[in-house]
C-alpha cells in the first residue's frame, strides 16, 4: 500500500490497474484514498487502532463530492473522538444492530409489565395501536422527541388525550 502526498492534483489522477487499491497519505497517519479500478471511483477513508488492537476502518466521504481539506478535517475530529475514547466503528456498529422499538416493546411486556401490573394488556393493546405501526421497525437510536411529540400530537387529534 503506498504512501503518498495527497493533493487535489494527485488525486485526479490516482489510477489503479487492480481491483481496488489504497494510497495512504504520509501527512495523517491511517488518512487514505481508496481508488477502485474499474469505475475510478475515489474514497476518503481512516484506519485507526481501536480496543483489542483491532483496526477498523471507516468510509469517510467520495471525492470528488467531499474535497480533500474537508475529508482531512474530518478525519482529524475523528481521530480526536478515538482519543477520547470513542470509537466511531463502535457507534456505527451498534446503531446498525441496536434494538428496534419492537424489540424494546416486547422486553418491556415481558420483564416489566405482565410481571408488576395486571393491567398489562391495556399496555400491550397502547403499544400495538400507536407505537408499533409508526415505528416498530425502527431503531431505537432514530427516534427523536419531536417524532414523540408528533405521535402524541396524533393522538390528542383522535380524541384520546387520557392516553
Amino acid at each position: 500500500m503506498p504512501r503518498i502526498h495527497l493533493t487535489d492534483r494527485t488525486l485526479r489522477a490516482l489510477k489503479t490497474q487492480k481491483n481496488q487499491e489504497t494510497f495512504w497519505d504520509d501527512s495523517l497517519n491511517g488518512f487514505g484514498v481508496r481508488v477502485s479500478g474499474t469505475s475510478n471511483r475515489k474514497s476518503f477513508i481512516l484506519r485507526y487502532r481501536g480496543r483489542n488492537d483491532k483496526r477498523p476502518r471507516l468510509t469517510i466521504g467520495p471525492y470528488p463530492a467531499l474535497s480533500l481539506a474537508d475529508a482531512r478535517d474530518k478525519a482529524r475530529e475523528l481521530l480526536v473522538d478515538v482519543a477520547q475514547g470513542n470509537e466511531p466503528a463502535v457507534a456505527r456498529d451498534n446503531h446498525r444492530t441496536g434494538e428496534t422499538l419492537a424489540d424494546l416493546a416486547q422486553l418491556y411486556l415481558e420483564r416489566y409489565a405482565k410481571v408488576q401490573k395486571r393491567s398489562w394488556r391495556e399496555d400491550q393493546r397502547m403499544l400495538e395501536k400507536d407505537l408499533l405501526p409508526r415505528w416498530g421497525s425502527s431503531k431505537v437510536a432514530d427516534v427523536k422527541r419531536a417524532d414523540v411529540l408528533d405521535l402524541l400530537d396524533a393522538i390528542v387529534d383522535r380524541g384520546a388525550p387520557i392516553t
